[in-house]
């Protein structure tokens, strides 16, 4: 019985240093929060360094965020990286955990009301950067095709920053959309080392000092 309870007595601090461990993911990855469509319009433009899709950061110099009457992968809205004249993308920050293996996923179309045919976009998390291609043949508004995307990577540290860059020529309008973006752990991460804090440490102090007391007092 003294065994057992000292090892539950044992356990119970060891559980106490165990800080928890988790990892963000992503939000808003369908744009559906965000700045409203116009009555009347299919989108509305976005301007760089802004924060109005929530979650997200506009990166270049605009963007555009599309609903009805384009077929969109999720929901109700996606965004095009090219915006009204210029080039745009999206950014959004996450935590991580060193050593975790990451899996991105996202849908990829592109507006084909406009050159080019074929639209280009720059992903990049970490040390992850991949050009994607999606040729827009043959689709209408209400046809388009999604491309499911996937790829991994190994975090390298406590957050990382995943990016969409439109690589159209240079004043163009009619990019590459983006739709769907999650992110997801792959496959068990490793548990780091605990750090506990100083009041942890002084209730394992504690608690020790009671359990020599205890076994002290059981022996005489």
């Amino acid at each position: 019985m003294r065994s057992s309870t000292t090892a539950g007595l044992i356990v119970g601090f060891s559980v106490l240093l165990i800080p928890m461990i988790s990892s963000g993911t992503l939000i808003n990855g369908s744009f559906e929060l965000g700045p409203g469509i116009p009555g009347g319009s299919s989108h509305v433009t976005v301007g760089g360094g802004s924060n109005a899709i929530t979650g997200w950061t506009v990166t270049g110099s605009s963007i555009d965020v599309f609903g009805a009457p384009y077929l969109i992968a999720d929901g109700l809205r996606a965004v095009d990286l090219d915006g009204a004249f210029s080039t745009g993308g999206i950014q959004q920050n996450f935590t991580t955990l060193i050593g975790q293996k990451y899996t991105v996923s996202f849908d990829l179309s592109g507006n084909l009301d406009g050159s080019p045919r074929v639209k280009n976009v720059e992903v990049s998390v970490d040390s992850f950067l991949q050009t994607f291609s999606h040729d827009t043949a043959g689709q209408t508004r209400q046809t388009l095709f999604w491309q499911p995307i996937s790829f991994d990577f190994i975090a390298s540290g406590s957050n990382a920053t995943l990016g969409f860059r439109s690589l159209s020529p240079v004043g163009n309008s009619f990019g590459a959309f983006i739709d769907n973006v999650n992110v997801s752990t792959s496959t068990p991460g490793p548990v780091p080392a605990p750090e506990p804090e100083p009041s942890t440490i002084l209730l394992l102090g504690t608690g020790l000092a009671g359990l020599v007391s205890w076994k002290y007092r059981k022996k005489n």
